[in-house]
């Protein structure tokens, strides 16, 4: 399972620096690793180029190196199941993903917190 976040109204998702600056009001722990952001998006890159995915859209991952940002967030520094990671790129919609049922179900606090925070929604994909 997983959760993808989208805007509560009709704008444009938060560019990923603001996604940081916002959760880093609401919790305790909050890693941002851009490292990460760009190792993430180079890999999404090169499974597009295999998978013969249109120019356009491996053009526009291209332009996303650097900008993306890999977040962990917990209420914890040292937590177990009870938190969230995602990569917040340039105008996309984060894709919250889980380890497991357990790990899903400790996570939903934080997930709403980060909803409200951010405003913005979460779907389960």
């Amino acid at each position: 399972m997983a959760h993808r976040l989208f805007p509560n109204t009709e704008r444009e998702p938060l560019e990923p620096k603001e996604i940081v600056r916002r959760l880093r009001a609401e919790f305790d722990f909050v890693e941002a690793d851009a490292d990460a952001g760009t190792e993430v998006v180079a890999d999404m890159i090169w499974q597009f180029q295999r998978m013969q995915v249109p120019q356009a859209v491996i053009e526009e991952h291209r332009a996303m190196l650097g900008k993306a940002i890999q977040i962990v967030v917990s209420d914890r520094e040292d937590f177990c199941d009870d938190y969230l990671t995602f990569t917040a790129m340039p105008g996309g919609y984060p894709l919250i993903g889980y380890s497991s049922r357990q790990h899903e179900d400790a996570a939903a606090p934080l997930v709403e917190r980060a909803c409200k925070i951010l405003q913005y929604r979460a779907e389960l994909v």
